[in-house]
């Protein structure tokens, strides 16, 4: 008979031949294998694309820094081929997550695949500014002259956005917007001297004086920076690193007079 039709082997029976071994994938929404997050929480998702039995938590094999070496497992659910968990680790550090080989079978009894290994990092450590300096050189400068200020964050960050930094030169004061550095952890303003200003050390205004300006400072993570600076003229600021004079005063008589009696 016609296969498929009647009489025919197929019409008759349902008989399913199924040699695939059932293969775990790995997957949060907190990100993709190898990133970091600053989640407290971290969801994963195991999908072995096809229905399976006797997959439970103890066939997960949690390691890392993240929670003392043992972050643990918990809010398991799900069945047929989708399982969900969280990790909450108790510190920042690497979460790693395995499951062994045979951890579940499908309806043809077919022993599932190693999983492929699934890292990512908890971080929720904010950066910070650890040091303003310039890459200028010390001396004295004037209208039209360019300074760079660096800012050096605790991590590699990344901009978005116009953030700024206002320097104290006079009145008024100088308001110098983020100009390059992104996905590093030292970004650079640049500060082109105006008519008017003038600073016997340039320094910031104050702890306060570095501003998103409606951008962002985060790190990988997503961490918001913390962008408090050290204090003007303290170690770590601007003043206290460089000696760059703001001049644009031009000179004039005062006086003349004779040394002649």
């Amino acid at each position: 008979a016609t296969p498929g039709a009647a009489n025919s082997l197929g019409a008759n029976k349902a008989i399913i031949i199924d040699t695939t071994v059932p293969t775990p994938i790995i997957t949060s929404t907190q990100g993709a294998s190898g990133s970091s997050t600053s989640a407290a929480t971290i969801s994963f998702t195991v999908n072995f694309g096809e229905s399976v039995t006797g997959f439970d938590s103890s066939d997960l094999t949690l390691s890392g820094t993240a929670s003392g070496g043992s972050p643990a497992a918990s809010n398991f659910a799900g069945s047929g081929s989708t399982y969900t968990f969280d990790v909450v680790p108790s510190s920042d550090g690497t979460v790693i997550v395995n499951i062994a080989a045979a951890a579940a079978t499908d309806v043809a009894a077919n022993n599932s695949n190693v999983a492929t290994q699934f890292t990512i990092t908890s971080d929720t450590t904010a950066p910070t500014v650890t040091n303003v300096s310039s890459s200028t050189a010390n001396g004295s400068y004037t209208t039209g002259q360019t300074v760079n200020v660096d800012v050096t964050f605790s991590e590699s960050v990344k901009v978005t956005g116009t953030p700024r930094i206002t320097l104290e030169t006079g009145t008024p004061d100088a308001v110098v917007n983020y100009s390059s550095g992104n996905n590093t952890s030292t970004l650079t303003f640049v500060y082109t001297i105006a008519a008017g200003n003038t600073s016997p050390d340039l320094d910031y205004v104050a702890t306060t004086s570095l501003a998103l300006n409606g951008g962002t400072i985060k790190d990988v993570a997503t961490n918001n920076a913390v962008l408090t600076l050290a204090t003007p003229g303290a170690a770590n600021s601007l003043g206290f690193n460089k000696n760059i004079i703001i001049d644009t005063t031009a000179p004039t008589v005062t006086g003349v007079s004779s040394t002649t009696a």
